[in-house]
């Protein structure tokens, strides 16, 4: 029948971003230094998941706009190598996810920021 299902709605960036914001947030569930640990994951983990790609070495287009996205936001003191912008969002994000100075709370107030900048609303 032409409307057993309503046809899915597409996902837009700031679903994606608070999706993975929550996934990341959730106990326990963050990690540094490693891709994935079972159900843990890092921030780039998170952001494959939620774009629908579990390929570290090959991001899709979804992933890679969400990284530019959460670049943008990195703070003032991020790493020194995770500002230059001379090495792809994914690989900054890397740093800055694996810096001995990021917290869990760190990588979750740059989640913030970036949703609060596509919906308008500057965190403070």
């Amino acid at each position: 029948m032409p409307f057993d299902s309503a046809p899915e709605m597409p996902v837009s960036d700031i679903e994606r971003l608070v999706n993975a914001r929550s996934l990341i947030s959730g106990g326990g569930v963050w990690i540094k230094g490693r891709y994935r640990d079972g159900d843990r994951r890092c921030l780039i983990a998170t952001l494959g998941l939620v774009s629908g790609n579990d390929n570290v070495l090959t991001p899709n287009s979804v992933q890679r706009r969400l990284a530019r996205l959460l670049v943008h936001q990195l703070p003032p003191n991020a790493p020194l190598l995770a500002r230059t912008k001379l090495l792809s969002a994914e690989c900054r994000l890397i740093l800055f996810n694996d810096s001995a100075k990021t917290e869990l709370a760190d990588v979750v107030c740059l989640f913030d920021r970036a949703i609060g900048r596509l919906v308008g609303v500057v965190p403070t």
